[in-house]
């Protein structure tokens, strides 16, 4: 393989499970099956305008034999990399397929299952705009059991978060600070007019969304772009702070091969 191809890793390699295939491979592999379709016939300066204008994305080519490539950022250093086959002509291999890569000097910290979560937000996305009947989905008005959940499971390391590392902090999620006297605020932006806010003071760690993108995304996948940031968190914690013992939760934001390689 050559060293341009090299920096690019899958889901299996990432996860860090030797022979069979890990379940998020299998999940991705199914995902590309599913979803190829939803490209087919659609003529590429669409997908182009979608992506750069709606995703922050780009659409290139990585010369892995695909038709073009959706590439998307994560976080700062965490690329996403979305492939796309038309096997029209060789009825043998199927219609279509969306296959995964991932490169960055920070992916291997990720375990698949954020990876291929925000995946399934960007297709959503991209289908919503293909279809172009503005479908939107209701805005909950209290937050969902699963977000409330998540929430009360990560609260407990952000204390340890101090002031002078809000900016690194900032800069490693790829977020606009705010602070106040009170309270700091990190707001991401996720895709274009979609921003995922944390707000923490007091001890109390809140999740909101902004911006006129908000309702076409569905409420799951909205729900996890807060547990995406959040976890990314946590990460930069251990990361900035190795010699503090937190909570368990904290070194289970890592992918399975960064904690089999780092802390075992």
């Amino acid at each position: 393989m050559s060293d341009k191809k090299s920096k690019f890793l899958t889901a299996h390699q990432i996860d860090g499970h030797k022979g069979i295939k890990s379940p998020h491979a299998h999940e991705l592999d199914n995902m590309g099956k599913e979803w190829g379709s939803m490209l087919l016939n659609v003529d590429i300066n669409k997908v182009k305008e979608i992506v750069e204008n709606e995703l922050n994305g780009k659409i290139e080519n990585l010369d892995f034999g695909e038709d073009y490539t959706i590439t998307i950022e994560f976080f700062p250093e965490v690329n996403i990399h979305i492939l796309y086959y038309n096997y029209l002509e060789d009825e043998a291999f199927g219609n279509t397929e969306l296959r995964f890569l991932f490169s960055g000097e920070r992916v291997n910290l990720i375990p698949a299952e954020d990876l291929t979560g925000y995946i399934e937000a960007a297709l959503h996305l991209i289908e919503n705009y293909l279809e172009n009947n503005g479908k939107l989905y209701d805005v909950l008005e209290k937050k969902s059991s699963l977000l409330q959940m998540a929430i009360r499971q990560r609260i407990a390391p952000f204390k340890f978060f101090k002031k002078e590392d809000l900016n690194d902090l900032a800069n490693f999620v790829g977020a606009k600070l705010e602070e106040s006297e009170k309270e700091w605020k990190l707001v991401r932006t996720y895709f274009n007019e979609l921003n995922v806010i944390l707000s923490y003071t007091n001890e109390k760690l809140d999740i909101s969304f902004q911006g006129n993108n908000v309702p076409r995304v569905d409420n799951y996948s909205r729900d996890q772009l807060g547990i995406h940031l959040m976890n990314h968190c946590l990460r930069f914690l251990l990361l900035t702070h190795p010699d503090i013992e937190f909570p368990k939760i904290v070194k289970q934001m890592f992918s399975y091969s960064y904690i089999k390689s780092n802390f075992e």
